[in-house]
């Protein structure tokens, strides 16, 4: 959980590098695992992400590189926070990062549901790939979210921006070459698959514009060419809901 005071920059990462850094991480793997338990990660303050993965926001780095592997025995959750730019991300880079980056992202819960919640501010988003809001640079690597015996939800957010996704990119995430390597995203559940933009507001009052739930590359307003396939499975229903506003 990253620090509720208003220091903005009192982020938690697991991985190579951190906000503002100014170099790169090669091929270097990094794994998660809760062999009895579950794993939460929640933003929170200005500025305060939660991330595992390489890099960070603002990470200056030419490239970002390694398996990302997260596994636990009940839910695994993202969830944005209540103040801007207070993200949770399992992947390489993280906001306003330019940089390549690459690696499979292979999430698994056990037992439990994987959930992934945007925040209630700007830019709170909750996301499990390589990117992040205004990044640029080339990702790829195959992505799974895997609940054995739970569900799989996206749930977009409350303000601006507060994005769900599964998959490389987000919100303005630019790619460098304009294409991204063939990158295989997959979701399975046991139970079912939700995936729903924000609840938030009226048509009328776009209270939470941009709050999506996506499963696939991209994202809002994101340039490039992307390739692979993108397999989703459900035990039970898949349900994909518009947002309110």
């Amino acid at each position: 959980t990253g620090s509720n005071n208003n220091s903005g920059e009192s982020y938690v990462q697991v991985g190579h590098a951190g906000q503002g850094s100014a170099y790169s991480v090669s091929d270097s793997l990094i794994d998660v695992d809760a062999d009895a338990g579950g794993i939460t990660l929640q933003g929170s303050s200005a500025q305060n992400s939660v991330m595992i993965g390489h890099g960070g926001e603002r990470a200056g780095g030419t490239s970002y590189a390694g398996q990302i592997d997260v596994n636990a025995a009940n839910a695994i959750t993202l969830r944005g926070g209540t103040n801007t730019t207070s993200t949770a991300q399992i992947g390489h880079g993280g906001s306003q990062t330019n940089a390549t980056l690459s690696g499979n992202v292979s999430v698994t819960s056990n037992t439990g549901d994987i959930l992934l919640t945007g925040g209630t501010n700007t830019d709170a988003s909750a996301h499990i790939g390589h990117g992040g809001r205004l990044s640029v640079g080339d990702k790829s690597g195959s992505v799974s979210a895997v609940a054995t015996a739970g569900n799989v939800v996206l749930q977009g957010g409350t303000l601006n921006q507060a994005y769900a996704q599964i998959g490389h990119g987000g919100h303005d995430a630019d790619f460098s070459t304009g294409t991204t390597a063939a990158s295989t995203v997959t979701v399975t559940a046991g139970g079912d698959v939700f995936v729903r933009g924000t609840a938030t507001g009226t048509p009328s009052n776009n209270a939470a514009p941009q709050s999506y739930a996506l499963i696939g590359h991209g994202g809002q307003y994101t340039s490039g060419n992307f390739l692979g396939n993108v397999m989703v499975t459900a035990g039970d229903e898949i349900e994909l809901l518009g947002g309110a506003s």
